[in-house]
């Protein structure tokens, strides 16, 4: 087993990773620097080449995330752990597919919460929801990273906060100094250095808010501006009232200087440069952020949550009290040592189409995990050639089974056919549509690996009048309220689902959203998705499929009825 720390180009990810291969090294670990500069397909993966140019509509984050995972694949070996940053979610795709395998197949991943933008967007504006693309893909794979990851290790409490707000149990990593090297002197806010590039990230406003209260106080900040997430320009720029406000008592410098007599830490994810560091062994205070990296490691230092905050502490007053951590049950990736044994049932809806049938039925008992049964719903055609193809079936396979009804639409058959499966999980196929070989398997490995889902989809080929894989990430109620990820009902659901009443709504089905209906249901019962991040479902695409009938109109319905679930969260 060798253990490889991932190297990162962003300044701040690269920081915390060394921070925890301090850690980790302190404690006896060693780690191998991986470096992997190229974002592209290794030459010798043909598969990947072949897949890559497939790829259609697929946000950048996720294709990137892509490829890291076929060069990690190329440069770990099984048994092998890898510990990388969460930022940008770039190991995301690869801890997904780690989770779907044997533990004998398995690489580890061990994920650093420390500089996604998940994190920083919770930091300056308390939500992660409804961003901009590419942005919204960005936070998507960091969270799939973070959940599906091995380990996920919080530089602060801060972190781990947020973590667990989102239901991930995080470990927090980091350790107290055995003692101050220099005994600290008294506060005096009469020059103050403030590290760290000028952003929100850093709390640069409320710094610079908190000064301009105090009188005679002068602040020095870095030179490096960073772009502002939420105004256009720099986060200098976006500043001007605050610099006003300071006149020429807000100045900048490259680094605090002989007279600096209080250094200000307003990032609490990243540890401490070096000049603070050296700034503490002189006896300069330093006063950091509550719940930060530099809180674990100076348990002594003054803390400060708002801007009053520290205020307070620069007048030599005590601040208020931090608010008590908030207690949220947390989930986690449990892996399971049972190959998968599900016993599936299949349900193939029908109407008067018959064209594709063969294919699509073929697939179905192909399958390396075989159905226990596949249920064929003729959905009122009264077509003789219906009839011959469905009585054929039921002739040349003792598992497939016909239900007939009158015509009253896809989701009537669907339910149809649920109320008779008597299998302990199930899966709708259109009758066009055709499974890879591994379909069921890879999905029901998933899902008997992690306790926690009701359900588990993988990426979708499409081909016929259209051509090409859309990649999407884990259905959940932040990507379901925006689109629905699982093409078609190709998607394997534990028989909870049918237990929690959960159906399909009968006149969805003429405005195409019923299946984004259906999942958001399992949502807010509480239920959780997984995605093998392959495409092993194959969607037909023709001049009578939904995508070409439907209006703006009813997608703008749809959404609407699919997401109500969601929204009533």
């Amino acid at each position: 087993m060798t253990h490889y720390l991932l190297s990162n180009s962003d300044d701040r990810a690269a920081s915390s990773l060394r921070y925890i291969g301090e850690i980790y090294r302190e404690a006896g670990t060693e780690f191998v620097a991986l470096e992997i500069h190229e974002a592209t397909i290794p030459r010798k993966d043909r598969a990947g080449r072949r897949l890559e140019p497939r790829f259609k509509h697929t946000p950048e984050p996720l294709l990137a995330s892509w490829r890291m995972s076929r060069r990690l694949l190329d440069r770990t070996e099984p048994g092998d752990v890898v510990i990388a940053s969460d930022r940008s979610g770039l190991c995301g795709v690869f801890a997904l597919l780690q989770a779907g395998l044997e533990p004998q197949e398995r690489r580890q991943i061990w994920t650093i919460a420390a500089d996604s933008a998940f994190l920083e967007l919770r930091l300056v504006a308390k939500t992660h929801v409804g961003l901009p693309m590419p942005l919204d893909s960005t936070v998507d794979w960091e969270i799939v990273q973070y959940r599906s990851s091995d380990r996920v290790l919080a530089t602060s409490e801060a972190a781990l906060s947020e973590l667990a707000w989102l239901g991930i149990r995080a470990e927090l990593v980091g350790s107290a100094e055995e003692a101050p090297i220099a005994e600290a002197g008294a506060i005096s806010p009469r020059n103050a250095w403030a590290p760290g590039p000028v952003s929100r990230r850093n709390r640069t406003g409320d710094v610079l808010r908190a000064f301009a209260s105090i009188p005679g106080a002068a602040i020095a900040v870095s030179n490096v501006d960073r772009p502002d997430m939420i105004w256009e320009g720099s986060t200098w720029e976006a500043l001007s009232h605050s610099r006003k406000a300071l006149g020429t008592r807000a100045k900048r410098g490259e680094s605090p200087t002989d007279e600096t007599s209080v250094v200000i830490i307003g990032d609490p994810y990243s540890p401490p440069d070096e000049a603070t560091k050296v700034s503490r062994m002189a006896g300069v205070p330093i006063v950091v952020p509550m719940g930060s990296v530099c809180s674990v490691l100076w348990p002594d230092a003054p803390q400060w949550g708002e801007v009053d905050d520290l205020t307070a502490i620069l007048g030599g007053l005590t601040p208020s009290a931090a608010p008590p951590p908030r207690s949220v049950p947390a989930t986690q990736f449990q892996a399971s040592k049972t190959p998968p044994s599900r016993q599936v049932s299949v349900g193939i809806p029908v109407f008067r189409d018959v064209r594709f049938l063969d294919q699509c039925v073929e697939s179905v008992l192909s399958q390396d995990l075989e159905p226990v049964e596949v249920i064929i719903v003729d959905d009122g055609s009264k077509s003789e050639k219906v009839d011959r193809a469905l009585a054929s079936w039921v002739r040349r396979d003792g598992r497939v089974r016909l239900l007939e009804s009158p015509h009253r639409g896809v989701c009537v058959a669907r339910n149809s056919a649920l109320e008779e499966m008597a299998g302990d999980s199930f899966v709708f196929v259109d009758s066009d549509d055709v499974l890879a070989p591994t379909f069921l398997s890879s999905c029901a490995r998933s899902l008997d690996r992690d306790g926690t889902l009701w359900a588990v989809a993988t990426w979708t080929e499409f081909f016929g009048a259209y051509e090409g894989i859309e990649a999407k990430p884990p259905f959940d109620a932040r990507v379901g309220q925006r689109e629905n990820p699982i093409i078609s009902t190709a998607a394997l659901v534990d028989m909870r689902a049918r237990e929690a009443g959960i159906r399909f709504e009968p006149d969805l089905a003429f405005v195409f959203c019923e299946d984004w209906h259906f999942w958001s249901q399992i949502i807010a019962a509480g239920g959780l998705f997984g995605l093998v991040p392959e495409p092993l479902a194959r969607h037909r695409v023709h001049a009578t499929s939904g995508g070409y009938l439907r209006t703006e109109l009813a997608s703008a319905l749809g959404k609407s009825r699919a997401t109500e679930p969601l929204t009533r969260l």
